[in-house]
C-alpha cells in the first residue's frame, strides 16, 4: 500500500472554485499572504463543495483503499448528498465509517454503506 499526500492548498484552491461560501477576508493585492481567502458557508454550500469528490479523486482509480479525513460537517453533507444517505446519523468524535464506492467514468458514482452510522454496527 501507498500513501498519497494531497496538499492543503490544492484542497483549499478547489474549495474555492467551486464558489461555495461567502468570502470572509479577502487577501490584499499587495500582500504577503500565500494562502486563500477564508469562506463562511452553509450546509448547502458544504453539500455543493463536496459533490466535487468525484473530480478530486479522478488518477486513484487503481488504489483498493481510499481514506477521507476531514471534518464532520463535510462527512455529513458528503454522505446524506453524493452518497445518498438524507436520514445518516451525525458522526460522533473519531468515527469512522466505510463505503465501497464505484466511480463510473461519466463522474457519477454507485456507493454502499459497509460498517458505521447504525450504532457502529456492520451494515448488511
Amino acid at each position: 500500500p501507498s500513501f498519497v499526500y494531497m496538499s492543503s492548498n490544492d484542497l483549499l484552491n478547489f474549495d474555492l472554485d467551486c464558489g461555495c461560501g461567502e468570502v470572509l477576508s479577502p487577501c490584499p493585492e499587495n500582500s504577503e499572504m500565500t494562502s486563500p481567502p477564508m469562506t463562511l458557508e452553509d450546509k448547502e454550500d458544504v453539500r455543493r463543495r463536496s459533490a466535487g469528490l468525484p473530480l478530486l479523486l479522478q488518477g486513484f482509480e487503481d488504489d483498493e483503499a481510499v481514506a477521507i479525513v476531514t471534518h464532520k460537517g463535510f462527512l455529513r453533507e458528503l454522505e446524506r448528498g453524493l452518497l445518498g444517505r438524507p436520514e445518516a446519523t451525525e458522526f460522533g468524535n473519531c468515527e469512522v465509517r466505510v463505503y465501497d464506492v464505484t466511480l463510473h467514468a461519466d463522474g457519477t458514482l454507485h456507493s454502499k454503506l459497509l460498517y458505521g452510522g447504525l450504532d457502529d454496527q456492520q451494515v448488511e
